[in-house]
Parts: structure tokens; C-alpha cells; sequence
């Protein structure tokens, strides 16, 4: 097993783990949810930390396995509109609060730069590549 099939394995573990414990105890998972989000409440940096050291890990490994940037983003494009369809099942208060005054700029900042490497590097493919 490659470095890209363990991704796919630690991400349908996860999944899979995630769902069944959503469909066989709603109290249970309520009750999960709510300390984690309590526990980021208390400590955003590390869980923004850990999340960007991962996120950061998994681009190495998918680009060392010969995913192009192009076909990095293109999944990250999927899975952007499956995360944003979920969404759409919470109730419109949830939302209220997620405007640019509410933002971390310091945390943010660190997200958008990322964003920007992959797709200038998309774009350099698609552009500047034979």
C-alpha cells in the first residue's frame, strides 16, 4: 500500500466511523460534537495548527505520488460543493455569525496562502507546462 492509498484508507476510516456513529446514537455524536467544538472554543490555534500540519502533509504526499496541482484542485473542488451541499441541512442561525468581522485575519491568513500556492501552481500547469 502507497502513501495516496493510506490517505484514502485513514479518510474512508474516518468517514465511515463518522457516519455510523451519526445513525446509530444522534445523542452520543451530539454529545462528541459539542465537547470538540468546546475544546476548539478553548484552543483554536493548536486544532488550526494540527489541521494545517495534515492538510500540509497530505498536499506533500499527494504531489510525491504524481498528483499535479491541476488534479489537486479539481478534487478540492468536488469535495468543497459536497461539504457546502452539507451545510445547506443546517438551520439558517448557525450561519449568522460567519462574517469578515468575526474572521481570525492571523489563522486566515495562513488558509488563503495556501490556497493561493495551489492554484498559482494549478495555473502554471495548465499554462506553462508542454
Amino acid at each position: 500500500m502507497d502513501n495516496l492509498q493510506l490517505l484514502a484508507i485513514i479518510i474512508i476510516i474516518l468517514s465511515v466511523f463518522k457516519i455510523s456513529f451519526m445513525l446509530i446514537s444522534k445523542d452520543a455524536f451530539n454529545q462528541f460534537t459539542k465537547s470538540y467544538f468546546d475544546s476548539i472554543e478553548k484552543r483554536p490555534w493548536l486544532y488550526h495548527n494540527i489541521y494545517m500540519s495534515i492538510a500540509l502533509l497530505s498536499l506533500y504526499i499527494l504531489v510525491n505520488n504524481g498528483l499535479t496541482y491541476v488534479q489537486i484542485l479539481g478534487t478540492m473542488m468536488c469535495f468543497a460543493f459536497m461539504i457546502n451541499a452539507g451545510f445547506t441541512a443546517y438551520p439558517k442561525g448557525v450561519f449568522s455569525k460567519l462574517t469578515l468581522e468575526n474572521v481570525n485575519w492571523k489563522r486566515l491568513s495562513i488558509y488563503i496562502i495556501v490556497w493561493i500556492y495551489i492554484m498559482v501552481k494549478a495555473t502554471c500547469e495548465i499554462f506553462f507546462t508542454n
